[in-house]
């Protein structure tokens, strides 16, 4: 429980509950930011939040830059730069059509070998592969999404 600053006094009790049933595909509980995107992006898309524009971007585990700082899962779709998306920073997401089948309880990382993609299998390689805990499968559909601010830089 959390009291809230009216200005004056602090006041009340702010409980943030996540949706306690299986979500349908497209559906998210959590929190959420509001942004604009660098590119098109798709529900379910693991995105990057560039400093330089601020302005989101698919991230991807071989490119460092893309997967060590704030990062997100898009939840509003995005048609192209400039567009305005909703980003989840914490919660619960459904994406059929861009999630591979998570295992529950295991961990999700980002993808090495496609931008914007999340994977079940940490990321190897040689150089610059970031690898990061983006969050868990609740079920084989659903992610709970809590990244982790600690990464492996395999250089």
């Amino acid at each position: 429980l959390a009291k809230k600053w009216n200005g004056a006094a602090w006041v009340g009790d702010t409980v943030h509950v996540l949706d306690s049933t299986p979500l349908a595909d497209g559906v998210y509980s959590g929190t959420v930011e509001p942004g604009v995107a660098g590119v098109a992006l798709a529900i379910g898309n693991i995105v990057y939040f560039a400093a330089t524009d601020s302005r989101w971007y698919l991230g991807k585990a071989d490119v460092a830059a893309t997967s060590k700082g704030k990062i997100g899962i898009c939840v509003q779709a995005a048609a192209g730069a400039g567009s305005a998306t909703t980003i989840l920073l914490l919660g619960k997401v459904r994406a059929d059509a861009v999630f591979p089948v998570l295992t529950i309880g295991a961990p999700v990382f980002i993808s090495a070998a496609v931008a914007g993609d999340i994977t079940v299998t940490a990321p190897t390689g040689t150089t610059n592969f970031v690898v990061r805990v983006v969050g868990y499968g609740n079920t084989a559909d659903e992610l709970f999404f809590c990244p982790d601010n600690m990464y492996i830089e395999l250089a």
